[in-house]
């Protein structure tokens, strides 16, 4: 019997840390309207934010993945730099509410993908959908083509 109150009692904790940690992330802003959280530092650990990897480290992995070539490499770093920018000017905009941000990020990333498309083989572009698939159905881990809200 003591087992189970032990159990049931770590059961009980863990679903309150879980929840108390779903309501710090969608609080959004804390109470003064400020998000007092600094920014992750850029190239270290993959952050850009949240669920994101720096355009090095997203094309280190592409580059393992599929096989990119220097002149791929050069062309998807760019197309990735410019899309975490976009991003994170999306994100910084304070007087844009998360609803209408939400929007702009997708069609950010989607442009992303598609502009990575381009410069991809048809080899590539089928390894490419078949990572990008992995990750809608809950495959963890960065998603190919871009940051994430």
């Amino acid at each position: 019997m003591t087992k189970l109150f032990k159990t049931l009692g770590a059961m009980t904790l863990a679903a309150m840390l879980a929840v108390s940690a779903v309501a710090q992330q969608g609080s959004g802003a804390p109470a003064g309207g400020q998000n007092q959280q600094a920014p992750p530092p850029q190239g270290q650990g993959g952050g850009q934010g949240r669920g994101m990897m720096d355009p090095d480290k997203m094309v280190e992995m592409l580059t393992k993945e599929l096989a990119l070539t220097a002149d791929q490499q050069a062309k998807i770093k760019d197309i990735l730099t410019k899309q975490a920018a976009d991003m994170k000017s999306v994100r910084d905009d304070q007087n844009t509410p998360m609803e209408e941000k939400r929007p702009k990020m997708r069609e950010i990333r989607e442009a992303g993908q598609k502009a990575i498309n381009a410069v991809l083989t048809a080899d590539q572009q089928k390894k490419y959908a078949e990572m990008q698939e992995k990750m809608r159905q809950g495959g963890g881990g960065p998603r190919p083509g871009g940051p994430g809200l």
